[in-house]
C-alpha cells in the first residue's frame, strides 16, 4: 500500500523575531543558520498509515525551493519534531519545537533554478512512526548562512509532499548470512535473516527458505522447506534435508517470514554461498593425546624365591624347588585347600590393573584367577588345564576409583594339583597430556588443498573456573609451524594452548564455523627424573644495591637454563652463558624487590627439564630503585617513604528512575601508577661507581627518551614501568651534589589480574 499526502500545515520561526508568527502569513518558509538569525521551518501531514501502525517499506520528502544566485554548497536537514508546546498556528521562536534525533541531509550547488525539488529518504523516521512515536511533523533546518526559501502550502504543485508505502504484513527479511558468495566453512552452513513487523500481529510463526542453482533459479528450486514453525531467524541447513553442494558450487537462498497473524512477508532479496573445506590442523608438539603407561611392579616375591613371603596362604600351599620335571619354583596346591592371594596397592588414578601369571593345573581340577578391586566388581579368569606349563594367562580388570586389589588363585577339585609361577601385576596410568620445557616451543601441523598463510597462538592458564591468557602471538601472515610463548608455564598448573590457522581463500564465517581451524590442548608440567638436577644452590645479596647472585654447580652443561622468581620467568639462557668454568655456574638477580622470595633453578636438555630446585631467602633493602635491566644502570632515592601509588579504574555511573541504589560497571582496570618524590644521596656501603651525579645524569638521559622501559623496585614490589614529568633540583645547601627528584610512572606489565594484553 501507498500513501501520497500534500502538507496539510507549514510554518516557520526566527530567532531575530522571537515572537513572530508566520503561520499562513507568507507563501513560502525560509531556514537559515546565520547567527543571531537562525530559522527554522516546520511542516505537518494528516496521518499517512493507520495509527495501528506500519511496516514502512519506503518514505520519502519532496521540497522546492526558489531560486538561488550565487555559489558554494546548500544543504538542507530534515527531522521528526518534537512535540509542539502550542498548536503550529501558535508557533514562534520562544514556542517552537526541537528535533527528535533522526536527521537526514541532502546537499546541492549554488546556483539553483527556480522550484528545484531536493528529495530526502525519511524511511527510518516513518518506521518510527509506525512503530509507535507520535507524529508531530518534520522540522527544516540548514548549516547555510543565507536564507534558504522553500515552496509553502500555497500551490498544490509545489508544496512539500510526502510519500509513503507501507504494508501491516512483515517487512521483507534482509541481513541475509551468508550473502557474500564467498567460501563458508561447511557444505551447509547456519543461515541467519532479520524479521521486522511492527503492526497487528508481531510475532514471529514461521518462515520458509528456498535455495537454488542460481539466482533466477527459485521457479524449480533445489529444496524448499516449505512452512517451518520458527520463532528465531535462524535454520541450521545441516539439520534439514537440504542436499549438500559439491565444493566450490555456488548456491542461492532465500527466506520469507510469517507473523502470529498468519501474514507473509514478500521474498528477500536472493543471497549466495559456496563452500570450501578450511585447513585441517593438528597438535604436535606437545604431545596431545593422553598416555597410558604401565607402572611398577606390584606383586611381592612373584617367582616365589623366598618361598611365600608376601602371600596369604588359605591352606594347602607350599613351594617346591626347581625340579627336572619343570625347571621352575611354584607354588604348588596337591588336592582340598584355600585360596593363594595377595592385597595390592594401587596408585592413584589407575585406570586398569593387568595380572599375569604362568600355570599348570591338572585335568579335574578347576583353577580360577581373581581380582577384587575394594571399588567395584570382581574380575574372574579360568585357568587351562593339561599335563605341562600351559602358555601366561593375562587377566585385566577395569579400574575405577579403587586403591587396592586382591588377587587370589583358588581351585576345586579333591584330587591333582595347581602349580603357579611367575606371577606379576601391574596397574596402568592414563598420564593427561604434557609438557617437559617450562617453556614449551608449540608446533602444528596443517593438511588441506591450500597453504596456511596466517597463524594465531595463545596459552592460557586455569585460575580458580576462569582461563586468563599469559602468552600471545597475535595473528602472525606467515607459513610458520611453530611458536615459543615468552612465558615460563613451569609453575602455571593446568595450561591451554590454543592454535588457530588461516588459508588464503576469501570466506564468509557463519554460526560455528569461523573462517579459521583451531586445535586446542589442555596440558600440564611434567619434569623428568632422569636429568640431572643442580645441586649446591647458594643465594648471595649484593647490598646495598638490590641484586642477588645465584650460584650452583652441575656435572654437565645442559641446553638451556630457566630460573623463575616466586613462580614466573625471570631469565631464561644457554647452558654455557652462566658457567664459570668447570661444574659451577651463577646468574644474577638485578631486580630482586623486598621480602620473602623463592628461586627455582632447572636444567633442559633435549627440550626436557629436570625436577625443579630451589632456594628461598627474605630480603630488606629501603631504598626505593629505578633499573635498567639490559644496560645494567640504576638509581637509588631514598625519602619516598609515603609511596604515592594507586591502581586505578575508569568506572561509569549510571541511577535508575526509581532505584534504590546506583549501579557501577567497570569499564576498563589499570595497573600502578603514582609519583616518586625523594632525594638522590649517598648512602652507605654503596660502590663508588654509584653516586648521586651518575644518577642524576642517569634520569635526565631517561627522560630524553620517552617509553624507555625500566623496572622500579619499592617495597615488596618488582614491576617495569615507564617513567614521565622527571623534575630535578639540588638540595638546598648541596648544589651540584645532592639533589631533589619528582617522577611521574606507570606500570607497562606484570600485571597480577586480567589477561596478558
Amino acid at each position: 500500500m501507498s500513501t501520497s499526502l500534500r502538507v496539510t500545515w507549514a510554518t516557520w520561526v526566527s530567532q531575530s523575531a522571537p515572537t513572530s508568527n508566520y503561520f499562513r502569513k507568507t507563501g513560502y518558509l525560509s531556514v537559515s543558520n546565520q547567527s543571531s538569525h537562525v530559522k527554522f521551518a516546520y511542516l505537518w501531514f494528516a496521518n499517512p498509515f493507520p495509527r495501528t501502525g506500519a511496516n514502512v517499506i519506503s518514505a520519502k520528502l519532496t521540497l522546492r525551493t526558489r531560486a538561488i544566485s550565487g555559489s558554494g554548497t546548500l544543504n538542507l536537514g530534515v527531522d521528526l519534531a518534537t512535540p509542539y508546546p502550542v498548536g503550529i498556528g501558535l508557533m514562534n521562536w520562544n514556542t517552537r519545537a526541537s528535533a527528535a534525533g533522526h536527521k537526514v541531509s541532502v546537499t546541492k550547488s549554488a546556483p539553483l533554478a527556480e522550484n528545484a525539488a531536493w528529495t530526502f529518504d525519511v524511511t527510518e523516521m516513518m518506521q518510527a512512526v509506525g512503530s509507535g512515536y507520535g507524529f508531530n511533523g518534520f522540522i527544516i533546518s540548514t548549516t547555510n548562512t543565507r536564507d534558504i526559501n522553500i515552496q509553502g502550502n500555497m500551490s498544490a504543485a509545489l508544496d512539500p509532499v510526502l510519500e509513503v508505502e507501507w504494508t501491516e504484513a512483515p517487512l521483507a527479511p534482509d541481513q541475509l548470512a551468508p550473502s557474500t558468495g564467498q567460501a563458508c566453512g561447511t557444505a551447509l552452513p547456519v543461515l541467519r535473516w532479520s524479521f521486522w513487523d511492527h503492526a497487528g500481529a508481531t510475532g514471529m510463526q514461521s518462515a520458509q527458505v528456498q535455495v537454488a542453482a542460481s539466482e533466477d533459479g527459485f521457479g524449480s528450486p533445489v529444496w524448499d522447506s516449505g512452512s517451518l514453525p520458527l520463532t528465531e531467524t535462524q535454520l541450521d541447513l545441516a539439520s534439514t534435508s537440504c542436499p549438500a553442494p559439491a565444493v566450490d558450487t555456488l548456491r542461492w537462498w532465500r527466506v520469507r517470514n510469517q507473523d502470529s497473524a498468519g501474514l507473509w512477508s514478500a521474498w528477500s532479496d536472493p543471497v549466495s554461498w559456496q563452500w570450501h573445506p578450511r585447513l585441517s590442523v593438528s597438535l604436535v608438539q606437545p604431545e596431545p593425546e593422553p598416555v597410558d603407561v604401565a607402572g611398577p611392579e606390584l606383586i611381592v616375591n612373584g617367582s616365589f624365591e623366598d618361598g611365600l613371603d608376601g602371600w596369604s596362604n588359605g591352606g594347602g600351599w607350599q613351594v617346591n624347588t626347581p625340579s627336572p620335571v619343570d625347571g621352575a619354583m611354584k607354588a604348588l596346591r596337591t588336592g582340598v585347600g584355600g585360596a593363594l592371594s595377595q592385597l595390592v596397592t594401587l596408585p592413584h588414578g589407575a585406570v586398569s590393573l593387568t595380572v599375569t601369571l604362568r600355570s599348570w593345573v591338572d585335568s579335574g581340577v578347576t583353577a580360577t584367577v581373581t581380582v577384587t578391586p575394594d571399588v567395584g566388581s570382581p574380575t574372574v579368569v579360568t585357568l587351562p588345564t593339561g599335563s605341562t606349563w600351559a602358555p601366561k594367562v593375562t587377566v585385566t580388570a577395569a579400574l575405577s576409583g579403587a586403591t587396592s586389589a586382591l588377587i587370589s588363585i583358588d581351585g576345586t577339585g579333591s584330587t591333582g594339583s595347581i602349580r603357579i609361577d611367575a606371577v606379576s601385576a601391574r596397574a596402568v596410568t592414563t598420564l593427561a597430556p604434557s609438557f617437559t620445557d617450562p617453556t614449551p616451543p608449540i608446533q602444528w601441523a596443517t593438511s588441506g588443498d591450500m597453504p596456511q598463510a596466517r597463524w594465531r597462538a595463545s596459552v592460557s592458564v586455569l585460575e580458580g573456573s576462569a582461563w586468563r591468557v599469559v602468552a600471545a602471538s597475535g595473528t602472525v601472515v606467515s607459513a610458520e609451524t611453530s611458536w615459543t610463548p615468552d612465558v615460563g608455564l613451569a609453575d602455571a598448573g593446568t595450561a591451554r594452548i590454543i592454535v588457530d590457522v588461516w588459508d588464503d581463500r576469501q570466506r564468509e564465517a557463519t554460526p560455528g564455523t569461523p573462517i579459521y581451524s583451531s586445535v586446542s590442548g589442555d596440558f600440564s608440567f611434567s619434569p623428568s627424573d632422569v636429568i640431572e638436577i643442580p645441586r649446591d644452590i647458594e643465594l648471595t645479596e649484593n647490598r646495598p644495591l638490590p641484586s642477588v647472585m645465584l650460584s650452583w654447580t652441575r656435572s654437565e652443561t645442559p641446553d638451556r637454563w630457566d630460573v623463575y622468581r616466586d613462580g614466573k620467568l625471570l631469565s631464561r639462557h644457554d647452558g654455557l652463558d652462566w658457567s664459570t668454568g668447570g661444574d659451577s655456574y651463577q646468574m644474577v638477580d638485578k631486580i630482586a624487590p623486598n621480602g620473602e622470595h623463592t628461586w627455582t633453578l632447572y636444567a633442559i636438555v633435549n627440550g626436557v627439564a629436570c625436577k625443579s630446585q630451589t632456594i628461598t631467602r627474605t630480603l630488606r633493602h629501603s631504598p626505593t630503585w629505578l633499573i635498567d635491566n639490559e644496560a645494567d644502570e640504576r638509581v637509588c632515592i631514598v625519602g619516598d617513604t609515603d609511596h604515592d601509588m594507586t591502581m586505578p579504574e575508569t568506572v561509569a555511573e549510571f541511577s535508575p528512575i526509581g532505584g534504590r541504589r546506583k549501579v557501577k560497571v567497570t569499564t576498563a582496570q589499570y595497573g600502578y601508577e603514582g609519583t616518586i618524590d625523594g632525594d638522590l644521596v649517598p648512602v652507605q656501603g654503596m660502590p663508588e661507581t654509584e653516586t648521586p651525579q651518575l644518577w642524576r645524569e642517569r634520569l635526565l638521559k631517561w627522560k630524553a627518551d620517552p617509553g624507555h622501559a625500566l623496572h622500579l623496585l619499592i617495597e615488596d614490589l618488582s614491576i617495569p614501568v615507564q617513567v614521565t614529568d622527571i623534575s630535578p633540583r639540588s638540595l638546598p645547601g648541596h648544589p651540584g651534589s645532592m639533589f631533589h627528584f619528582t617522577i611521574k610512572w606507570h606500570q607497562t606489565g606484570g600485571w597480577t589480574f586480567g589477561s596478558a594484553s
